[in-house]
């Protein structure tokens, strides 16, 4: 590992830190979605079923499960919190970070930490990294997708070169 890669991850470490883990516990959860998803994963957890989400009782079938298996890990190693049912966007959040840092070194080297940091610190990236939602995780999977096919990068520009991309994830 060179010096400028080991600068670059622990500025993107400090600042992943900052933006998405700091004050993740300083209010309790937000609106009407924010609850219920917390409570969809404790439920999942309490009835060791990591297949069919469930709310009251009832199957929900409102979103994909990747945040609610997220949240049920958090909830199981550091117990049912606010802070817990968070935990999983302010990661996911630091895993698209640095997707979109390995993405742009390849695909435009010298700009890659620029991009980086502007991504870690737009306003919907630190909201969503601090809210118990599903929005994360598909934000996250879709940046780790575009980082795994660059070999298509000359296709980026145009719509239907996205699509070709993810058409495999």
């Amino acid at each position: 590992m060179n010096p400028r890669t080991r600068t670059d991850g622990l500025l993107l470490a400090g600042f992943c830190i900052f933006l998405f883990f700091y004050g993740l516990n300083q209010f309790g959860l937000l609106g009407a979605d924010e609850p219920r998803y917390a409570q969809v994963a404790r439920e999942m957890l309490e009835l060791h079923d990591w297949i069919t989400p469930t709310l009251g009782g009832k199957a929900w079938l409102e979103k994909p499960v990747l945040y609610y298996w997220q949240a049920m890990l958090a909830y199981r190693v550091f117990g049912v919190s606010d802070w817990a049912a968070r935990l999983p966007s302010a990661l996911d959040a630091s895993i698209m970070v640095l997707a979109v840092y390995f993405f742009l070194r390849r695909l435009r080297p010298g700009f890659h930490l620029d991009g980086a940091l502007l991504t870690a610190s737009a306003a919907g990236v630190v909201g969503f990294a601090h809210a118990a939602s599903p929005d994360m995780p598909l934000a996250a999977k879709l940046w780790c997708c575009l980082r795994s096919r660059p070999e298509r990068r000359e296709s980026f520009s145009a719509p239907s070169g996205f699509r070709e991309c993810c058409s495999s994830c």
